[in-house]
């Protein structure tokens, strides 16, 4: 079936989507002229008797205009073509814009396309393009990739390399740039690595961690990656990290002390609540905060779970349903209002610009409680625990992790920086593009993953959150509110393209414990390259008088609770991870482009 041909225009004001932080120092607009590329796109496709693979020639021109990007279909062969295209385009767009310090209000790009592409996996070699077309660089010829450019810059994993690999040979390339964490997939019929599979048919292979890489395979620019040196905390988010992890650690003690749930998720909470223990007492707060928070929230989920499944055992499912539909609407109000009341503050700043990323715990919360409301009606009993563990969950966000991430936002000190004169006028330019490239992630997961509800009699929760999260943004809540909610509805559907295409985990919503993985280890490498971006961003950050504090801790608790988690079954600190070290990209690079367009002005 061949997809219909069309053209496909979002228009956004500026990007903030899937950032790069390694070429911060190295793409600038300064002197660029935009202009036009063609960048051989590696696809494949595993349907039929004979995997199959080839070569697509995407152009991508940049030039002065309104903001936004095209994208121009032609010929099509492939089904979901049209989608896929798009999500990949959109994220090539948000990476280009945001990381070349370009003005995105004047800035148009448009995608000429006119075959096929197995989804994302064009991503990252569409951004490379972008970047070049932008700073009137050359691609060097006889080199292409695969990969999909992930929130915190990194080129994500894909699939069917070796086939992508042979496509490549057969149409004469010599360089072919991969995905790290595919770097040791093997050819089916051989056996052989990538690498050595490669040599075999004259190509070499290349992994590449992220972006700034990959463009300087693709030019001949190396390219100088910054330190990941661990930024120091300002003195008074010292003082506040290690109440927090102090506080946390004691809120896991007291619930394990009163639990009543599986007794299997005692075991891990209790494990938990060892190392951060240790944690406290070697003075890591972010390792004490980080496993304390993952811990508990196993206990919340579970304990929930287990509350509702006596009351459903009852069989008095009605007067359940009715308990949970009244709790989660008052809780949506109270995240309404905490958020409307944070948007109202005087902020400095560098506070304004690391609001809407705290703001997340209640934006995500409000999206998952308005999506359980929207499913109660159709729950079916076993649907209802698992609201129950959503609400529970929310309710803890609200409660617990929303004080102390604004917290930590009121700990951030001045600095020198110079900041653009109207800060909130900055960052509403944020939100048209977010919630675009989002819907560019629905179009794809409908199309191509057909991931809208099957094997739910409720429909798939993280669509349904993802919807809830994009409806929010109309709300008047004001402007740092609405910037988050875009970054939730981005983020929901971000997560749920990587964590089905990349790492086989068909449950990422906000609905009890996520699913497993297929493919750890991948996950684990996503969660590396992330704390590596941010890191490298802090520093440049810091560099520029910024007080990275909330960035550093949010990704350093972040990740900590990732590495607690690791050899467990469910990816539940993995995930956590992700959201808090790709919501700090997100802060980042809004500071980022602040400075630059400050700098710019004077």
């Amino acid at each position: 079936m061949t997809a219909s041909s069309g053209r496909r225009c979002v228009t956004a004001l500026v990007v903030a989507g899937f950032f790069v932080g390694i070429l911060l120092p190295l793409v600038s607009c300064g002197g660029a002229t935009p202009g036009e590329v063609t960048v051989p796109v590696l696809w494949a496709t595993t349907a039929g008797a004979e995997p199959r693979g080839g070569v697509e020639p995407a152009t991508v021109e940049v030039t002065d205009g309104d903001g936004g990007f095209t994208v121009d279909l032609g010929d099509v062969e492939a089904e979901g073509a049209g989608p896929a295209w798009l999500a990949a385009s959109s994220a090539a767009a948000t990476v280009a814009t945001l990381v070349s310090a370009s003005d995105p209000s004047v800035l148009d790009i448009r995608f000429g396309v006119t075959g096929p592409i197995d989804g994302p996996s064009g991503g990252a070699a569409l951004t490379v393009a972008v970047l070049a077309a932008i700073r009137g660089l050359s691609l060097q010829p006889g080199v292409t990739m695969t990969g999909t450019v992930s929130p915190d810059g990194a080129v994500g994993i894909v699939g069917a390399v070796p086939v992508k690999v042979r496509a490549a040979a057969d149409a004469g390339y010599k360089v072919v740039l991969v995905p790290v964490a595919n770097i040791n997939d093997r050819d089916s019929q051989t056996g052989q690595d990538l690498v050595t599979f490669g040599a075999s048919l004259g190509v070499e292979v290349r992994a590449v961690n992220d972006i700034g890489e990959a463009l300087g395979a693709f030019t001949g620019t190396p390219i100088t990656a910054g330190s990941e040196t661990p930024v120091p905390l300002g003195v008074g988010s010292v003082v506040a990290s290690e109440a927090q992890a102090q506080a946390m650690v004691g809120r896991l003690d007291q619930a394990l002390t009163s639990f009543t749930g599986d007794a299997a998720v005692v075991t891990v909470a209790s494990e938990r609540a060892s190392v951060a223990r240790d944690a406290l007492v070697g003075g890591d707060p972010a390792l004490a905060y980080g496993a304390a928070t993952e811990g508990w929230l196993r206990l919340v989920r579970s304990q929930a779970v287990s509350t509702a499944s006596g009351v459903v055992g009852t069989g008095d499912t009605t007067g359940l349903r009715v308990s949970l539909d009244a709790e989660a609407g008052r809780l949506a109000a109270e995240a309404r209002r905490l958020l409307a009341a944070a948007a109202a503050e005087e902020w400095s700043a560098v506070q304004t610009f690391n609001l809407p990323a705290a703001m997340g715990w209640l934006t995500y919360a409000t999206a998952a409680l308005d999506g359980a409301r929207r499913t109660l009606p159709q729950a079916t009993p076993a649907d209802l625990t698992t609201t129950a563990a959503v609400i529970a969950e929310q309710q803890a966000s609200i409660d617990v992790l929303w004080p102390d991430a604004v917290a930590s936002v009121r700990a951030l000190e001045t600095g020198s920086a110079r900041w653009p004169d109207n800060d909130e006028g900055f960052l509403s330019r944020y939100t048209g593009l977010l919630v675009s490239a989002g819907e560019a992630n629905d179009a794809y997961l409908d199309a191509v993953l057909q991931s809208g509800g099957a094997g739910s009699s409720v429909g798939d929760p993280a669509r349904v959150a993802a919807q809830a999260a994009k409806a929010i943004v109309a709300e008047d809540l004001g402007t740092t509110a609405s910037l988050s909610a875009a970054l939730t509805y981005w983020f929901i559907s971000a997560t749920s393209v990587s964590t089905r295409q990349s790492f086989g985990i068909n449950n990422s919503g906000p609905d009890g414990e996520p699913g497993i993985p297929s493919s750890p280890e991948k996950l684990a490498r996503a969660v590396d390259n992330a704390a590596s971006t941010v890191a490298v961003l802090a520093n440049r950050l810091a560099g520029q008088g910024v007080d990275t504090s909330y960035l550093s801790w949010s990704a350093a608790w972040g990740n900590a609770a990732s590495q607690v988690d690791i050899g467990t079954l469910t990816a539940s600190g993995e995930l956590l991870a992700l959201g808090e070290l790709w919501y700090s990209s997100v802060s980042g690079f809004c500071q980022s482009a602040a400075l630059s367009a400050a700098a710019g002005s004077g």
